[in-house]
């Protein structure tokens, strides 16, 4: 089976609109497919209208934002009985704070001698959640910074110390999500640290990690779901893809199907999983 639990629309920091997204995914052969876009749900709501009629589902997804002490970590939520309003709710206080952030981020850039504004910024975003990729796409545009990267490195990494982390705790997110009655998922969890987060996280009530990814491979795969098995956790597949080079949504995951049958039975589609 072909399926993507972690992609991007232009509605967050992605390259297609949700429309497009769910052409590729139906013209590849996906069996399904969710939109994960940072802190906002409205790809979905346009993406199963999308998909109405066509050979796809489309899980309902999002991928929120969460602070680990000074490190940004982000947590999944799926919802197999549709989002309810308190979680919209959730996500728009999560918005707004994104777009103070960006304007923090903006001025603070503008400190070490970039000249851009917050209007160019939200401008370039079809969206409603403004992330750090925005700002890197009008230094580049504006001719600041050569590469996306560039501008990361030099200006926008956590690592420069100008970049203000305004987001809900780790542990609030898992609670909100399943107190929504949502599935929590870590996505692509780092190397470091990887089984003492796990096991706190788990008492938080996750539900899942992203453990089949395009980086992912050999023995850190193995160990992600050695790791899940060990809790009861989904294991979950999902390649982060954006198609910022316009590269289209292709099936390159590898992943056993049975795996991923215990996460597709919440919504009722264990069956595509043979």
């Amino acid at each position: 089976m072909k399926l993507d639990l972690h992609t991007h629309s232009n509605l967050s920091d992605g390259a297609f609109t949700p429309e497009e997204i769910v052409d590729m995914g139906v013209a590849a052969g996906f069996s399904v497919l969710a939109i994960t876009d940072h802190d906002s749900i409205r790809s979905w709501d346009r993406a199963s209208e999308a998909a109405r009629g066509k050979d796809i589902a489309i899980l309902p997804g999002v991928e929120v934002s969460a602070a680990w002490e000074n490190e940004e970590l982000h947590i999944l939520g799926y919802f197999p009985a549709g989002v309810p309003q308190p979680f919209r709710e959730f996500l728009g206080r999560a918005l707004a704070r994104r777009e103070e952030r960006m304007r923090t981020m903006v001025e603070n850039v503008r400190r070490r001698g970039v000249p851009v504004e917050f209007d160019d910024v939200r401008k370039l975003a079809a969206g409603e959640s403004l992330s750090r990729a925005h700002l890197a796409q009008v230094m580049v545009a504006r001719g600041h910074a050569a590469t996306i990267d560039q501008a990361f490195e030099e200006h926008l990494g956590y690592h420069v110390g100008n970049i203000p982390l305004s987001l809900t705790p780790v542990a609030d997110a898992i609670r909100i999500i399943a107190e929504s009655g949502g599935l929590a998922v870590w996505a692509h969890p780092p190397a470091m640290e990887l089984e003492e987060r796990l096991s706190l996280m788990v008492k938080w009530g996750l539900h899942g990690v992203e453990a089949f990814r395009r980086r992912t491979h050999g023995v850190k795969t193995a160990r992600l779901v050695e790791l899940g098995d060990s809790y009861g956790l989904f294991t979950t597949a999902g390649s982060d893809w954006h198609g910022h080079r316009r590269e289209p949504l292709t099936d390159e995951l590898a992943f056993p199907p049975w795996r991923l049958r215990p996460f597709l039975r919440e919504f009722g589609l264990e069956h595509l999983a043979a």
